[in-house]
């Protein structure tokens, strides 16, 4: 779920059948490709409905920071699919900066908790715990 470096990483593997599918659709295997959204929750995204939800450590704070890593380290190659598929995207988005509540759902996704937080929430003391809770971003 965190790897950004070979074509059966989920994420490299959408973006390759995204450049396919734009090089159909436009005849050109190098048009411009940017991605938004590239993030990871932690913890749990109230918008979760898969039997992942129930997999506490998917959405703990470790996973959240493995895939934080992986995505800093990552090159924007498709994993040696570049030759066959175009290039990789000229720009990826991470999301986000700050938690989220939209429309009442929670959305856990940000590298700060919320406005009023300045650190990040991949503190050591976080990690060593694992899933340490986080408030509720409705409650006040």
């Amino acid at each position: 779920c965190s790897c950004f470096d070979n074509g059966g990483c989920l994420n490299l593997f959408s973006m390759i059948q995204a450049r396919k599918s734009m090089t159909q659709l436009t005849g050109d295997p190098n048009a411009r490709l940017w991605v938004g959204e590239v993030g990871w929750s932690a913890p749990k995204a109230s918008t979760l409905h898969t039997a992942m939800e129930w997999c506490a450590d998917f959405s703990g704070y470790k996973m959240f920071y493995e895939y934080y890593k992986n995505f800093l380290a990552w090159d924007l190659s498709l994993g040696g699919a570049d030759e066959d598929s175009g290039g990789g995207p000229e720009m990826v988005f991470y999301f986000s900066m700050r938690d989220s509540a939209n429309f009442g759902n929670e959305e856990h996704f940000g590298l700060i908790e919320s406005c009023a937080n300045t650190t990040c929430k991949l503190s050591r003391a976080r990690l060593a715990a694992g899933r340490a809770p986080t408030p509720s971003l409705l409650a006040s």
